[in-house]
């Protein structure tokens, strides 16, 4: 799960969740992104639990967080337009991959549907 083309394809298949996920999280806490936990990948289902996490409170869920390319994402994305999405893995093969999607739908209308 932790590959770029793995990456890729949740995003693809989960767009519709994450950026509606996303739209809820800007809406009720300001900026933030879309945090992935791959450590709780379910092999059998397919499916990874996501959630939003304000930029509040990012500091403690990403180490580092300030002066990351995460930390500048957040700061420059457009919430009606794009999310960011971190997959945090742990372990050995730990480390944090962050994206810059711009959303179709957009965050707003993914909420909306939702």
């Amino acid at each position: 799960m932790m590959t770029s083309d793995g990456h890729i394809e949740f995003l693809r298949r989960n767009a519709v969740e994450i950026a509606a996920c996303a739209y809820a999280g800007h809406k009720a806490d300001g900026r933030g992104l879309v945090v992935v936990d791959v450590d709780r990948h379910d092999e059998a289902t397919g499916t990874v639990p996501f959630q939003f996490t304000p930029e509040r409170l990012l500091a403690k869920t990403i180490r580092p967080y300030y002066g990351t390319r995460a930390a500048e994402m957040v700061s420059q994305y457009h919430p009606e337009k794009e999310v960011v999405v971190a997959f945090i893995q742990t372990g050995e093969n730990g480390g944090v991959d962050s994206y810059r999607v711009k959303s179709f739908p957009s965050p707003k209308a993914a909420f909306e549907i939702e």
